[in-house]
């Protein structure tokens, strides 16, 4: 592979993957700040006598049962963003070991 080429690659890994990894964090910490709040909603509700002991403990299933589903979506997202940036490399060593004519 040329030294173009490789320059090429790496800074398009450079410039894609810490932007990937910074929105999954963001994600993540949205999604459990969520979670952290509902926990502390529903422990006031169940302190105050407004919710028993196994709705809290439906609610907290249901919750986790979500940020699963948020996980899965956020992970299926990453992943297509991953498939693009492999099919912008392609086309990057495509062009470089077949120049146009």
């Amino acid at each position: 592979m040329s030294e173009p080429l490789i320059d090429t690659i790496l800074a398009s890994l450079k410039a894609e993957l810490p932007d990937l990894a910074g929105a999954s964090l963001k994600a993540a910490r949205h999604l459990l700040s969520a979670a952290r709040e509902d926990l502390d909603h529903w422990s006031a509700q169940v302190a105050t006598g407004h919710l028993s002991a196994a709705e809290l403990e439906w609610l907290a299933r249901s919750r986790l049962d979500v940020l699963r589903v948020e996980t899965l979506r956020e992970t299926g997202l990453a992943h297509a963003r991953l498939d693009a940036l492999r099919r912008r490399l392609v086309v990057h060593i495509v062009q470089a070991l077949l120049p146009a004519a």
